[in-house]
């Protein structure tokens, strides 16, 4: 399953490349347009609330302005928490997203609401039961449960920018999961302009 998740979050980012690249026109010769292109990083705490269970998440980040309103986001992201020593939670995420600025994305600082879907793979471990048999043998049983699941998210996300090329944030966000996971989470960001 990573296998695909790593293959499908490489298709986004391929595919978003070959959307947003502008060639060169042979006609004018002219240069292409660079379309500013920002990379984030990010952790932070969350609610998988399917559980309720609170996990530690990091995420990478490439952001697209398209124009001084709009920024498109393709991010992945990662998680793992647990309960005590009996119940273990690891996540992987790949989120496509929307940002619209009201108040404009050209100065220092970039207030954005954005929406967008999100894949979410989930992977729970319960031991129900451990038994230790001598000094250097332990029986444990557990119950394993993968699922696969889309979802919507919500965020609302603040940038500034410290000099001309680096970003420091953050970020609240909400997703809702079709198969009735919930997960809420803050970020601190830091990033860089490209």
């Amino acid at each position: 399953m990573k296998k695909i998740t790593l293959i499908l979050s490489f298709v986004a980012f391929a595919f978003t490349n070959t959307i947003f690249s502008n060639p060169v026109n042979p006609k004018t010769e002219k240069q292409p347009t660079k379309i500013p292109m920002e990379i984030h990083m990010g952790i932070g705490r969350a609610l998988l609330g399917s559980g309720d269970v609170i996990t530690t998440q990091m995420e990478t980040e490439l952001n697209l302005k398209l124009n001084k309103y709009i920024t498109l986001g393709e991010n992945v992201t990662f998680g793992k928490g647990g309960w005590y020593d009996y119940r273990f939670t690891n996540y992987i995420q790949i989120n496509s997203n929307v940002f619209l600025s009201p108040f404009k994305n050209t100065g220092k600082g970039d207030f954005r609401i954005g929406t967008g879907m999100s894949y979410s793979n989930v992977t729970d471990v319960q031991i129900i039961e451990e038994q230790i048999i001598s000094s250097n043998i332990k029986y444990t049983r557990s119950i394993v449960d993968n699922r696969n699941t889309l979802g919507l998210n919500i965020i609302v996300d603040y940038n500034r920018t410290l000099n001309n090329r680096f970003i420091i944030g953050g970020r609240l966000i909400n997703q809702q999961y079709l198969n009735g996971d919930i997960n809420t989470g803050i970020y601190l960001k830091c990033g860089i302009k490209l």
